[in-house]
Formats: C-alpha cells, sequence, structure tokens
C-alpha cells in the first residue's frame, strides 16, 4: 500500500532514460533500469531485457508484433543549449566560433 493508503499494483522491470522519471509512479515497479536514450530501451525491451520500456511511439508502430503501448505519457519537448566560456556581451551570435 503507497504512503497516502492507495493500493498499487507492482509490475517487473522497466527500462527508462532518468530523464523520464517524473513520468511514472517509481512504486509501481519492481525495477528501474536507467539507459542513456529510448532507442537504447527499444532495443533492450525488444531483446527482452526489461518487462517494459519508455521509448517513441513509433517503437510500438514498427513493432507491433511485440511491442503495445501500455500508456501514453506526452510528447517530447528537448531544448539543446550550448554553453561556452565566451560572456555574452562580447559574443556575436552572428560570426562563427574560431
Amino acid at each position: 500500500m503507497s504512503a497516502n493508503g492507495r493500493r498499487f499494483m507492482c509490475f517487473g522491470t522497466l527500462g527508462l532514460p532518468e530523464p523520464t522519471m517524473g513520468c511514472i509512479d517509481k512504486n509501481a515497479w519492481n525495477q528501474l533500469i536507467f539507459e542513456t536514450t529510448k532507442p537504447v530501451v527499444e532495443k533492450n525491451r525488444l531483446e527482452g531485457v526489461y518487462d517494459a520500456g519508455i521509448a517513441y511511439s513509433r517503437s510500438a508502430i514498427q513493432h507491433s508484433d511485440k511491442l503495445e503501448i501500455m500508456q501514453q505519457i506526452g510528447e517530447v519537448v528537448t531544448t539543446w543549449l550550448l554553453y561556452g566560456p565566451v560572456p555574452l556581451h562580447r559574443y556575436d551570435h552572428r560570426q562563427p566560433l574560431s
């Protein structure tokens, strides 16, 4: 039983990239296996490394004979930033870095 008194079902193992932890109930899984990316989760799930995995929905479409979507969590929104030692007031983004 969870801390709030509700029952929850424990599943087996879940493969996931660590940044997706906020999308799941970690108490619903017996074991969490962290991977670097969702494509790694897809590959390992197809090989039977764990019972379920957080990957792209296209994985289930491309491998419908082996995978099914248990729960849709949401869309991927990723922002990539480049950090560097040059102070902003001296950096002209129109000029290539040298």
